[in-house]
């Protein structure tokens, strides 16, 4: 009998209907955008409904985030509880990475599902050639298996880039290997060139 009892306790734990201000709510609501590592979240509120980036990658902390998230617009409405949840999330980290960016200009909605991977695609391909970027050669040489996850494993270590490496000497610097690793450099400039337009779409 006391089996039993322990067995149903369990079931109805699973199937408790928590309130919105607790995380265990939004863990089986959170979202993962294509192409991006953290987690993102679809709040309803003040008779509008948005999508919005967590910038993290963790889950539990990601629930935490989206209850803590709820509650301030709750109470603030939209702008003035962003407002405060990002400025609370600017505070803790003070370094952005490509991958946080990327989920937040995801996030806005302003590309199409097909535009948005383009421009990131060429973004990671800008941050992985970097001087600064360091990422392992064995995660490298998997760049192009997208059947063993060779891919999302690259995806992943380009996306902890700090958006602080772009800066315009190290752009400079990459277009300058680029021109020269290349046999022809007026197709090195055209690729290079499109590169850099598809990183100043998404910066805009």
């Amino acid at each position: 009998m006391e089996k039993r009892d322990a067995k149903s306790v369990q079931k109805v734990s699973k199937n408790a209907t928590y309130p919105r201000t607790d995380y265990r709510y939004w863990e089986s609501r959170l979202i993962k955008p294509t192409g991006t590592i953290n987690f993102a979240v679809q709040i309803q509120a003040h008779r509008e409904r948005r999508k919005v980036s967590l910038e993290l990658s963790d889950k539990r902390k990601a629930a935490k985030a989206a209850a803590k998230l709820y509650g301030l617009i709750r109470a603030q409405g939209w702008e003035a509880g962003l407002s405060s949840f990002r400025g609370e999330a600017v505070s803790k980290k003070t370094d952005c990475t490509l991958g946080d960016w990327l989920a937040e200009v995801k996030a806005t909605g302003h590309f199409s599902e097909s535009t948005f991977k383009t421009h990131s695609t060429k973004i990671r391909t800008i941050a992985s050639e970097l001087p600064t970027a360091h990422i392992p050669q064995t995660v490298k040489a998997k760049k192009n298996d997208y059947v063993n996850e060779g891919n999302l494993r690259w995806n992943e270590a380009v996306e902890k880039i700090s958006l602080s490496a772009f800066t315009e000497k190290a752009v400079k610097e990459w277009l300058r290997k680029r021109r020269k690793n290349s046999e022809n450099i007026d197709a090195a400039n055209r690729t290079a060139n499109s590169i850099i337009r598809s990183g100043k779409a998404l910066f805009k």
